[in-house]
């Protein structure tokens, strides 16, 4: 059975170890776990919606100071639009914030009580 991982230069298996790009030299907390799988979650959603509705995503997440991207057009040099292009688009962005949620679920989806 062939073992996981990287060679040593001894041609021993060495486990293969995570990099955590925020602290390096530091073994990933759970919080660090919880937050990567989160991430992934968050990306194979912008990817469904890109690939289902034959949008274009652009997805920055920032955490710790360090920049997570995704984008649904790599090579098209012309996304995402800078920030005076979204700010002379000829319709009106919808912008939605963390104060446009409650209990979770955005506003608009809530059911009249």
């Amino acid at each position: 059975m062939a073992s996981r991982g990287r060679l040593a230069a001894s041609g021993s298996p060495v486990p293969a170890t995570r990099f955590n790009h925020t602290h390096p030299g530091r073994a990933p907390t759970k919080e660090d776990e919880w937050f990567a799988s989160e991430r992934r979650k968050l990306v194979r959603g912008a990817q469904k919606v890109a690939e289902d509705f034959k949008s274009n995503v652009f997805l920055i997440v920032r955490r710790n100071g360090r920049l997570y991207l995704y984008t649904s057009e790599p090579r098209n040099a012309e996304w995402p639009p800078g920030p005076q292009d979204i700010i002379n688009y000829p319709v009106c962005p919808e912008v939605i914030s963390p104060d446009d949620f409650e209990d979770g679920r955005p506003l608009s989806r809530r059911r009249s009580a």
